[in-house]
């Protein structure tokens, strides 16, 4: 799975959110993607291929393990403040995507 890219959250937090939290920094943006990926990496390791598995792009990447990473990002991002968002369902999606 290659890096996420920063646009890539639009589909799990709205660009103002991200923009108020982060006050557009985006290297906030980019460690939150960093840890994320690290997190996953972490919990396949064992179990997987995570070589290959990172080094997929575009349509090869696993689109399931792409969302988890992006909601687990955005966890990280959104412990900053709790600008306007509802703090639970984000926090039920990171340990959705903690638990898979």
């Amino acid at each position: 799975m290659a890096s996420i890219q920063p646009d890539e959250l639009k589909t799990v937090i709205y660009e103002y959110q991200l923009n108020e939290i982060t006050e557009n920094d985006k290297t906030i943006v980019l460690s939150a993607i960093e840890a994320a990926e690290q997190d996953i990496y972490s919990y396949l390791n064992n179990l997987y291929d995570t070589d290959a598995i990172f080094k997929a792009q575009g349509s090869g990447r696993n689109q399931l393990l792409v969302e988890h990473t992006k909601n687990i990002a955005v966890w990280y991002i959104i412990r900053l403040s709790n600008v306007d968002i509802i703090y639970d369902v984000v926090k039920d999606r990171y340990d959705r995507a903690i638990n898979w």
